[in-house]
């Protein structure tokens, strides 16, 4: 880090403690203003403080566990698919994810720890290998949060916050059967206090047929077998001011690849199971709150198709002092913030050279792509602040910046400004301004050296109004601007810079005309332009009678995959008894396309519509249960997989029993 970088960002520090220092002394800790209890839809990610998603400084939104329920969800990724902005796009190897049509920018966090890796984009825990079971919400922001949160707050931030033994009491047991994939999961929760001690535990196992689970490669058919997941989670508190959590989690995910030039099929399968250990310690100096937060994350990444192989080992260890305190009697929240971040990366995959279908032949039955690897060690400090103040009643402004060095990539300051007008109950706007980065790949770092890391600015507008009992409309506009844009082809690696703008519109209208009825319509539709992706791909090499290597290189360019562009929801939500609730989904995804590098093809899918239907009932105060029904509509509709299309999720039919005592 260069001195003066330092010097002003401790001057900046410096500064708003000095400014602000008279009113450390005198202010005094409202709770009512910033902590709303124990309530499941709050908020923890926009703040680091618990609040109404109204109220947070950012356009955020909450998913609570009953919601789940009575929807029969499944996964991450299916919970947020009822999210206005997000686009979960089914692959070979799982679901890939965009927000605001950029793909892998969402920043996953279990109980506030990072659940991906920052030095691969491809790591999401959207299907099976993360349980719903063991959680109590899961919080949302769209748009940038890296003020807070450091690099990879990118497009948005999706916390999954677990159960503790303060909201959960006694143990359940459940059951999942379904079919036609033959799922079989069961899960076992316990949780309880006595005195200042709680704790909560949670264990799952799941086990299901990929869709397709047979392969053809030339002579050789085969079937790849059953997917397995495990997990267990847990966390213990005392008192107020201790608390320990972790996960530990298992799975391995079988998949089928296809090629349609050559017209083949061939096995592969997939492991990224990442546990964690956390520590965190709050104590309040009657009006000041002190908070540190340590962790140690393992994941241990695996990838083969055929005969390729790559893995990748990431141990992480990471420190995090913070300061809360509110100002001006009352109506300013300070938060300051230091944190260091050592990641230990083994077998890092940088270059895998060629491309694994030109091998496929039965001609060359021995040999495919070499995989070039490299150990690395990174390190990551960081100074960062919040500051919030009700100018008035009804108005609130805020404003944050941070300060990341990072020892492989240029140090960054992101900062974030914003608005919150809330003139009555009916009506609120909120108007945001920020930026954040994005860790480059490693390969960028090791061969680059000190590299851009990609960057977005974002404008977003939120407006809201109608009475929170009868019906609400939400109009929210954005426009983000990228630069330095890197992806990752399957067969031309990594791309070359390139800059993309996205402007677009989430609209949310819900009604409620009955007590016992609800119904909520969303729909998200965004314009994108800019540059092509363009690639430069290593054909092959030459060796000269000098001994000297000549490298031939081919060059690609491929438009920008944002996804589909067009997508909504409609959701109806019944309670006909008390005891039994029904919820119907019909999901609209717009077009889409599928490029090719290598040889310029393109497959535009056309727009489809899908339904889900779950009956949820209880019987007495043990017994509970629910009967989900996927893609009700059956539609046989293609969508882009990595190298041809693939069939979207077909009919599935879900039967879920929980016994609780």
């Amino acid at each position: 880090m260069k001195s003066f970088q330092v010097s002003k960002i401790l001057s900046f520090f410096a500064l708003l403690i000095f400014c602000t220092w008279p009113s450390l002394v005198r202010a005094g800790l409202n709770e009512e203003l910033f902590f709303v209890g124990e309530d499941v839809r709050v908020l923890t990610i926009a703040s680091r403080r618990p609040e109404a998603p109204k109220e947070a400084p950012a356009i955020a939104s909450v998913i609570t566990a009953e919601e789940l329920r009575r929807r029969g969800v499944r996964t991450l990724g299916e919970a947020l698919s009822y999210v206005p902005g997000f686009y979960l796009a089914p692959k070979e190897w799982g679901t890939l994810p965009y927000l605001r049509g950029i793909p892998n920018g969402i920043l996953f966090l279990y109980d506030g720890v990072p659940l991906t890796s920052d030095s691969t984009k491809n790591i999401h825990p959207l299907d099976e290998e993360l349980s719903l079971e063991a959680i109590s919400r899961i919080e949302i922001i769209r748009g940038p949060g890296s003020v807070l949160w450091g690099p990879d707050a990118f497009a948005g931030i999706v916390n999954i916050v677990p159960k503790t033994g303060r909201n959960f009491q006694g143990r359940e047991a459940g059951v999942w059967l379904g079919s036609p994939h033959g799922d079989e999961k069961v899960y076992l929760n316990m949780g309880g206090s006595r005195g200042l001690l709680s704790g909560f535990v949670s264990l799952s196992a799941y086990g299901r047929d990929p869709s397709p689970e047979h392969y053809a490669f030339y002579q050789h058919r085969g079937s790849i077998g059953r997917a397995e997941f495990y997990e267990g989670v847990f966390h213990l508190q005392y008192a107020d001011w201790l608390q320990l959590s972790g996960r530990l989690s298992h799975f391995r995910r079988p998949f089928v690849m296809s090629e349609t030039e050559l017209g083949l099929s061939w096995p592969g399968w997939r492991k990224t199971p990442l546990s964690f250990l956390k520590a965190e310690l709050e104590k309040r100096f009657d009006k000041t709150s002190l908070r540190f937060k340590g962790y140690y994350s393992y994941l241990h990444q695996k990838h083969r198709e055929l005969d390729l192989s790559t893995q990748q080992k990431n141990h992480l260890l990471y420190g995090e002092f913070l300061l809360d305190r509110e100002l001006f009697t009352a109506q300013g929240l300070l938060t300051l913030g230091l944190s260091w971040r050592k990641n230990y990366v083994r077998d890092a995959t940088i270059n895998v050279r060629g491309f694994l279908p030109e091998y496929l032949s039965p001609e060359n039955p021995q040999f495919s792509p070499i995989v070039d690897v490299a150990d690395f060690d990174t390190r990551l400090f960081s100074f960062f602040g919040q500051y919030r103040h009700h100018l008035r009643k009804d108005l609130d402004v805020w404003a944050g910046l941070r300060f990341d060095d990072h020892d492989q990539y240029q140090s960054k300051v992101s900062y974030n400004l914003g608005l919150g007008w809330f003139p009555r109950p009916t009506f609120y706007l909120k108007l945001l301004h920020g930026t954040a980065y994005r860790t480059p790949y490693s390969v960028q770092f090791l061969r680059e050296g000190d590299p851009k890391p990609e960057k977005i600015k974002n404008f977003s507008l939120e407006l809201s109004w109608g009475p929170p009992k009868t019906w609400r409309l939400s109009l929210t506009g954005f426009y983000n601007v990228v630069e330095h844009h890197v992806n990752e082809d399957p067969f031309g690696g990594f791309s070359l810079p390139s800059k993309e703008k996205f402007l677009g519109l989430e609209t949310v209208l819900s009604w409620n005309p009955r007590r016992d009825l609800s119904l909520e319509l969303n729909f998200t539709t965004f314009s994108r332009w800019g540059e092509k992706e363009r690639y430069r791909v290593l054909d092959y090499l030459i060796f000269t009678p000098d001994g000297t290597v000549e490298e031939v290189y081919s060059h690609y360019e491929k438009p920008f995959d944002s996804g589909a562009k067009k997508f909504g929801n409609l959701i109806l939500s019944w309670r006909p008894r008390e005891d039994l609730d029904v919820n119907l989904r019909l999901r609209y995804v717009g077009p889409r396309r599928l490029y090719l590098l290598q040889t310029g093809e393109s497959w535009r899918f056309p727009s489809y519509v899908t339904g889900d239907l779950t009956l949820s009932k209880r019987w007495a105060r043990r017994l509970s249960g629910e009967i989900a029904l996927k893609n009700f509509l059956d539609h046989k509709a293609e969508t882009p997989g990595t190298l041809a299309p693939i069939e979207i999720p077909r009919f599935a039919a879900y039967f879920i029993l929980r016994y609780r005592w």
